[in-house]
């Protein structure tokens, strides 16, 4: 959820649904998203928020990236859009898991010239031995 402060934090607004979780035909019973982390784009305006999400593994145990766009000022959210194109396992059933670096610790978004750019790790090459987690990119 976002929540917006016009006067400094005195006073807050309603709570705005970023995920779109409930959406029919999505896995939702225990799914967590975490993370978030958003961005405005300055040639548009537009609010850019990604955030990791179990939504696709009925374990709860993988994430993916996901990113959610305000073009009202944070009023409301489009759909979702996968960011990810591996799942990433960080959870004890890992063996391979980078037990230094978790979750979060390089997960981030930014804008330039209209596209998103955002930044996460994940464990896809975990398999390999001392690597752990890699940082990723992508352009929008």
């Amino acid at each position: 959820e976002l929540q917006t402060s016009t006067n400094g934090g005195a006073t807050w607004s309603a709570p705005v649904q970023v995920n779109d979780d409930n959406t029919p035909g999505k896995f939702t019973s225990g799914a967590s998203d975490f993370f978030p982390w958003g961005a405005i784009d300055p040639a548009t305006g537009a609010l850019h928020v990604s955030f990791y999400s179990t939504r696709l593994d009925l374990t709860n145990a993988t994430t993916n990236v996901y990113d959610a766009v305000s073009t009202n000022g944070g009023a409301s959210f489009g759909a979702n859009s996968r960011v990810t194109d591996v799942a990433s396992n960080e959870s004890v059933s890992n063996p391979n898991r980078d037990m230094g670096n978790n979750y979060g610790d390089y997960e981030g978004i930014t804008m330039q010239g209209g596209k998103e750019h955002p930044v996460w790790m994940d464990t896809r090459y975990s398999s390999i031995p001392n690597v752990g987690e890699e940082v990723f990119t992508t352009s929008r």
